[in-house]
């Protein structure tokens, strides 16, 4: 289970930094990382994992693989769009976090 959105608002909050001051010194639209606490949102969540310095996969372990891979949200499988090396289907990196 990854960090529920409210932890991550409190984790930026106590680095005196705004969820619209991540986003904007990332470059990026003002709100997208506020969106990207509640959906899916490449640019948003890249953001707040860089600034929180804590892995996408653990933020968001349904949304990325632990090797930083987006996960389809439609199946859960590695999205082979973004890697062409990928093999769908191939979750084997989801069960090192299970265990």
């Amino acid at each position: 289970m990854g960090w529920h959105p409210a932890d991550i608002r409190a984790a930026v909050e106590k680095r005196g930094k705004t969820l619209k001051d991540v986003a904007l010194a990332a470059g990026i639209h003002a709100d997208a990382c506020r969106f990207a606490l509640r959906h899916r949102h490449v640019q948003g969540e890249r953001a707040l994992s860089e600034f929180l310095k804590i892995p996408l996969w653990e933020l968001w372990p349904d949304r990325w693989s632990v090797h930083g891979i987006r996960l389809d949200h439609r199946t859960k499988e590695l999205r082979q769009r973004h890697n062409p090396k990928a093999v769908v289907g191939d979750v084997s990196c989801q069960k090192s976090r299970a265990a």
